[in-house]
């Protein structure tokens, strides 16, 4: 009869129903994590008794969101990806990178990855920007990095982590802008100390860093990676 269900309609029905429900729950827990990150970061603000400083976290949260969005997106990628007739690995993406920007802070600030690579010029935040663009264009999960200094006015950097074995477990820290600088001045990637090194960092006593990690559905996930990269705050 046209009213019946079939056992094999009723199992994906049941399966439809449990992948949704899912979904739900990602897009919840995704937000939650948001929330809570923003949540943290104003405690910290607290800290240091600053009302704008608080703004200002919240504004760096969704400048970066916005900015890991843009490098992501479809329209970008496809663009990114006429760069690439055959894929690069994360390490011979350092040497692509270092024959097409320029090192230095005395530049007209972007973020976005293609208008980056037509200025050809950039610090640490450019660098690191269209390394992950060019990470996620060679399907190499990639997440952009970046400290806490709205908070205590004292450190600004932007790296970038990957995970080449794609288990979205082991991930990679990279330094893009010291791997390019070193190896456009004679370095081999054999001889590089700029990635697979968060100990180099421990000295900085970053207060906050967060990760902004695209995934395939388009969303962008908060972590909080402090403890990797400044374990004694």
């Amino acid at each position: 009869m046209w009213g019946d269900i079939s056992p094999r309609a009723d199992k994906n029905k049941k399966e439809g129903g449990v992948k949704k429900e899912m979904n739900k729950l990602k897009v919840l827990s995704s937000a939650l994590l948001v929330a809570s990150v923003i949540l943290a970061s104003f405690i910290v603000g607290y800290k240091f008794g600053s009302d704008s400083g608080k703004v200002s976290v919240a504004n760096h949260i969704r400048h970066n969101v916005s900015v890991v969005n843009n490098l992501s997106s479809p329209e970008v990628q496809s663009q990114l990806q006429e760069y690439f007739p055959e894929k690069l690995n994360y390490t011979e993406l350092f040497v692509w990178q270092s024959t097409r920007m320029e090192y230095t802070q005395d530049r007209d600030i972007h973020t976005d990855p293609l208008e980056i690579l037509e200025y050809q010029k950039g610090a640490c935040g450019e660098f690191s920007i269209v390394y992950v663009a060019c990470c996620l264009a060679n399907d190499i999960p990639a997440r952009l990095l970046v400290t806490g200094y709205v908070i205590t006015g004292s450190v600004d950097h932007t790296w970038a982590e990957v995970n080449p074995s794609k288990d979205g477990e082991t991930w990679i820290h990279v330094e893009p802008t010291d791997c390019a600088y070193n190896i456009l001045h004679g370095a081999s990637v054999d001889e590089l100390t700029c990635y697979d090194n968060p100990s180099m960092h421990y000295d900085k006593n970053y207060e906050l860093v967060l990760a902004f990690e695209p995934t395939q559905d388009g969303e962008i996930i908060i972590r909080d990676r402090t403890e990797t990269y400044s374990p004694n705050p």
